[in-house]
């Protein structure tokens, strides 16, 4: 009798390599153009793609999970807030990022009205979310004063979102994965991937991202 075997279709840990790798070109990047009211493009492209891609790839851990213990919420965030109430720090954390996730994917349309002085520096500057955009768990989440969400201070508006938001995903993905590490499914931890030219554990690498504000300042011969 042929020896039947299933396989689970996970993709989590296939997002984790592109996201480290576009990391990587985003702190390479010759970042230029900033403003008042954007970032620049580049800095702009780079940062929302590791910020959607970083919720992709939670999210389907979190499925995962959800398959492992036969529940069949619709959402994976209201499975993770019920079924693992001692990480409600981390549920919070998860929730505001997922709210990016949405900003970037539906692109939220603000209008953005200012003048400039007489150095060419925006002043007078007002924001405003259009009607259609963002729901009740939407706005429960952000600052709406200052535009960005109550605990993390993630940017909220599409064009702002840059660097601060890329890294502090990745700091949410260590986190998770220690998470998951707890629970017996080391994921993600027990994997090595390419960064600064060497094979290296996740968490290796998230530290040296933390540490390191330049990454041309790496010495790749250590």
């Amino acid at each position: 009798m042929p020896n039947r075997q299933t396989e689970i279709t996970c993709i989590g840990i296939s997002y984790i390599q592109p996201i480290l790798d576009l990391y990587w070109k985003l702190s390479h990047a010759k970042l230029m153009g900033n403003s008042k009211i954007r970032v620049s493009p580049l800095e702009n492209g780079y940062s929302v793609s590791i910020v959607a891609l970083t919720a992709f790839c939670i999210e389907s851990f979190l499925n995962n999970l959800k398959y492992r213990k036969k529940q069949t919420d619709y959402r994976a965030l209201n499975f993770f807030k019920r079924e693992y109430e001692d990480y409600a720090e981390l549920c919070e954390k998860l929730n505001e990022l997922f709210t990016l996730r949405n900003v970037i994917a539906h692109n939220y349309i603000w209008e953005i009205h200012w003048e400039l002085d007489d150095d060419f520096n925006e002043q007078n500057i007002e924001k405003e979310l259009m009607n259609g955009y963002g729901n009740r768990a939407f706005r429960d989440t952000i600052d709406r004063d200052r535009k960005v969400t109550k605990l993390l201070r993630l940017r909220i508006i599409p064009t702002r979102i840059g660097q601060k938001e890329a890294k502090q995903a990745l700091s949410i993905l260590s986190e998770f994965s220690k998470f998951l590490d707890n629970q017996g499914l080391p994921f993600i931890s027990n994997q090595f991937f390419e960064f600064t030219k060497k094979t290296m554990k996740f968490y290796e690498i998230i530290e040296l991202i933390k540490k390191t504000r330049n990454l041309y300042n790496i010495n790749f011969n250590i």
